[in-house]
């Protein structure tokens, strides 16, 4: 019975085609998520490939099982070593690590255009304003 249905699904899949293929981030936040945690051993055989967002929730419970890193290590050197074996958290972590965590360079840059701007200077154009807070910022270095 299951050996005819599978080879009907086979049949079928060869005239109808392969499926259309969804996007990375369509198929992350498909509505059919069945979080049975690892069904590895539930299967003996497969008949499809697994899907990129197995894969990452493959990935993301064995990150979640490894042991914790100390507070006293980079985190970009545990990324950097990691890369192999978790490339899409790793790439996530490129992505995040990058951001700067304070706003002192904005900060700077008011303090700049509150010394450029005073009240006697109150009538210029904001496109002369940008243009000094510019050659400020460029000529400093």
């Amino acid at each position: 019975m299951i050996k005819k249905y599978v080879n009907r699904l086979l049949i079928f899949q060869e005239v109808a085609g392969p499926p259309a293929k969804k996007t990375a981030l369509a198929s992350l936040f498909d509505d059919d998520d069945d979080d049975d945690d690892d069904d590895e051993n539930t299967n003996n055989y497969m008949l499809f490939p697994v899907s990129q967002k197995e894969l990452i929730k493959k990935e993301i419970h064995h990150y979640k099982s490894m042991p914790q890193n100390p507070m006293s290590e980079s985190p970009l050197t545990f990324w950097k070593s990691k890369q192999d074996e978790l490339p899409y958290l790793t790439s996530l972590s490129v992505k995040y690590l990058g951001i700067q965590a304070s706003s002192v360079a904005a900060e700077r840059v008011f303090s700049t255009t509150g010394d450029i701007v005073t009240a006697t200077r109150s009538c210029l154009k904001s496109e002369n304003v940008d243009s000094l807070v510019f050659l400020k910022k460029n000529l400093d270095t």
